[in-house]
């Protein structure tokens, strides 16, 4: 059974840790309805609320929260969620001081094998253990300066609310929580536990854009699990820059096999395959957002908007603004 710590500090705001408490018993008691006609199934996680003491914090917003337990006690957890806390930008170093014993204790986490999320100023907790390091992070706006300051090998990209590293993930502000705790259940259960959660609460997983293996999956020949197994690759780091010789070495084929068994399930190369899930990417951005254009182009994956802007063309037949423009022409109301 998994277990899941919930971190809560002095100061830690309720709303990240009420998502992800009623989120992983709805999926429970999911979990357990769907073989209780079978056989008796118990939970298939446990959640922890664990504090740096074991004794109850104060919340933000004055309420007494009590404890399970202290971290230092706590059983192995296969998922640490570190609330949101109250920070003052000049209290970040006594922030940080005051909690080495937590940073620690992240990091052995981490090295054990964990999966470690931290939203709102917690995510500084996340980057003081190194866990950050070389990963994509995302933190409040007004602690970009000070997290820039303070710690150089995190992949900061304040406009994300959601960034996913490999075994990270950071929420940059509370609106991102509850996709935040999707995306966990998603991690720790599996795909079709987290569309049922998505669909009972209507959760956006991807407030930043669209899944990454949704957004364009033709259908792939069933006898080649290799350019699948290159499809999944691709669609978790299209907007990375990943090389095609990176993608080969992980499929430990030659790029010129690599490209004959796209070619022959998909009819496309993989750096096609790569451009068609950027753009498609960017489709569902432009019409679901009111980013720029070219911060849009920086997210899929490319630093040239005009290179960017004429790939798109060849593969959308329009500009992205006459995309942009033709889809909100489609949403708005029509007159009776």
């Amino acid at each position: 059974m998994p277990t899941i710590g919930l971190v809560a500090l002095e100061g830690a705001h309720l709303t990240g840790l009420a998502h992800m408490l009623d989120l992983f018993d709805s999926v429970n008691r999911y979990t357990q309805g769907l073989y209780e006609q079978v056989e008796e199934t118990r939970a298939p996680t446990s959640t922890l609320i664990l504090t740096t003491k074991g004794r109850p914090c104060r919340l933000a917003n004055g309420r007494e929260l009590a404890a399970d337990g202290s971290i230092s006690a706590a059983p192995a957890c296969d998922l640490v969620f570190l609330a949101s806390v109250r920070v003052i930008e000049d209290d970040i170093d006594v922030f940080l001081s005051e909690n080495d014993a937590l940073i620690a204790w992240i990091a052995n986490r981490w090295r054990s094998g964990a999966t470690i999320a931290a939203s709102g100023a917690s995510t500084l907790l996340l980057a003081a253990s190194g866990a950050l390091d070389e990963q994509p992070a995302t933190t409040p706006w007004w602690l970009e300066r000070a997290f820039r300051q303070r710690f150089a090998k995190p992949k900061l990209d304040i406009s994300r609310i959601i960034a996913e590293g490999e075994r990270t993930f950071c929420a940059g502000t509370p609106r991102g929580e509850p996709a935040l705790a999707l995306r966990l259940v998603e991690r720790l259960l599996s795909r079709n536990v987290a569309n049922w959660a998505a669909k009972v609460t209507t959760i956006d997983a991807y407030p930043d854009g669209p899944e990454p293996w949704t957004v364009f999956s033709p259908e792939v020949l069933r006898q080649d699990g290799m350019v699948g197994r290159a499809q999944h690759w691709l669609q978790q780091r299209f907007s990375q820059h990943p090389s095609m010789s990176e993608l080969a070495d992980a499929m430990a084929v030659s790029e010129r096999t690599l490209t004959r068994r796209f070619k022959a399930s998909l009819g496309m190369t993989p750096l096609e395959y790569l451009q068609t899930l950027r753009v498609e990417a960017a489709k569902q951005m432009l019409a679901r957002s009111s980013r720029r254009i070219d911060r849009i182009a920086y997210l899929v994956g490319y630093g040239d908007v005009g290179f960017f802007s004429k790939v798109f063309r060849e593969r959308a037949g329009m500009s992205p603004r006459d995309f942009r423009l033709q889809a909100a022409a489609a949403r708005a109301p029509r007159a009776e």
